[in-house]
């Protein structure tokens, strides 16, 4: 599994946000648009997240 850093979040609309993620390695995985991945946060919450751009 790929760690990542949130490195910018940017509100979009009412509880939307857009994430900008860095890997810890410097070194994205190979991902699609459509994609999804999971947020682990603090408190065991985990959130989906569908990857867009490029």
């Amino acid at each position: 599994m790929q760690q990542t850093v949130v490195e910018h979040i940017e509100p979009v609309a009412q509880d939307v946000v857009a994430l900008t993620l860095r890997a810890r390695d410097g070194h994205l995985a190979p991902w699609e648009p459509g994609a999804h991945i999971d947020l682990n946060l603090p408190n065991w919450l985990t959130r989906p997240y569908s990857l867009c751009g490029d």
